[in-house]
């Protein structure tokens, strides 16, 4: 099985607008944080991401934006997306097969994820690579690369 790729990009709230619209026909599973209110959209079983609107508001004054989201499409692709000063950090993986069959190449991490009145365990790949550091005579040192959302626990299955 060959290795996942990853990209990381940034963009301006009209390219994030554009970039989530263009996911619109693909089935995730995850979660979105939106700054203005609670943790309300969870995504458990594949489905359509919610419209742009849906989440910012059509027509507010000063609606929300993105803080934080985390989706799977399976065994295909896994984004992260974060907010920090008007710009939009965009993490995306390829998979090229489940990322469940590569995790003895990867730091597994569960986390508990807790809102719409119930709790869920949701699964993160971290990837750490190898890279020349000149704090280290050049020697090369593992560093973090990038940390990928992979689903929820399902119900009844323990990991």
């Amino acid at each position: 099985m060959t290795q996942p790729s990853h990209t990381q990009t940034y963009k301006t709230r009209q390219e994030l607008k554009e970039f989530w619209n263009s996911l619109a026909q693909k089935q995730f599973v995850g979660y979105i944080v939106v700054s203005d209110r609670p943790l309300q959209h969870i995504l458990v079983q594949p489905d359509a991401l919610p419209s742009w609107e849906a989440i910012h508001g059509a027509g507010q004054f000063e609606p929300g934006f993105i803080v934080e989201a985390a989706l799977y499409e399976k065994d295909a692709h896994s984004i992260m997306i974060r907010q920090a000063d008007n710009v939009w950090a965009i993490s995306e993986v390829k998979w090229n097969g489940s990322p469940f069959q590569m995790q003895q190449d990867f730091i597994c991490h569960e986390y508990l994820l807790s809102g719409k009145g119930s709790e869920k365990k949701a699964f993160f790949q971290e990837a750490w690579l190898p890279e020349k550091d000149p704090l280290c005579q050049n020697f090369e040192v593992l560093k973090p690369a990038w940390i990928a959302f992979v689903g929820f626990e399902k119900q009844g299955e323990n990991k």
